[in-house]
């Protein structure tokens, strides 16, 4: 299959579940352009070209927690794992002011992103923000070592 077919078929699956069909939100279509990167195992990545947001929108900086720290809370008997929240940013909602600067227009239809977009510069801080919360959540329940990096 060309890799048009098959960021076409990726794009109708996905659409729906990471972004709704919206005319009503004053959205212009030709702000929003996306665009496939490709990811293993024959997947791609949606991500939205944010430039004209992103020029006129403040960075916010944040610091991660570096592998160093995990070095550092670790002991020698701790078991470890790892999760990949594949495309995690969708699941944090956005203010509905913010619909009209995540659309896009695909196959004659207008969608809009209902949680954070790859693509806008600042969708890792707020992912970081709210994954912060649940983390520190989780080491207080049940009193484990976790980290986000």
């Amino acid at each position: 299959m060309g890799s048009v077919e098959h960021w076409n078929q990726h794009m109708e699956k996905d659409s729906d579940d990471d972004a709704h069909a919206d005319s009503e939100q004053g959205f212009d279509p030709r702000r929003g352009i996306i665009r496939g990167v490709p990811k293993p195992g024959n997947k791609w990545r949606k991500i939205l070209d944010s430039r004209q947001v992103n020029a006129v929108t403040n960075l916010v900086k944040f610091k991660i927690q570096s592998s160093e720290f995990i070095k550092q809370i670790l002991e020698k008997q701790d078991l470890a794992i790892t999760l990949d929240l594949e495309e995690a940013f969708h699941h944090i909602k956005v203010s509905s002011d913010l619909l009209p600067y995540f659309g896009f227009a695909f196959q004659g239809r207008l969608f809009t992103y209902s949680g954070l977009p790859f693509g806008y510069k600042n969708s890792p801080y707020h992912f970081n923000k709210v994954l912060s919360i649940a983390i520190r959540a989780i080491r207080q329940r049940w009193n484990i070592k976790i980290s986000n990096y």
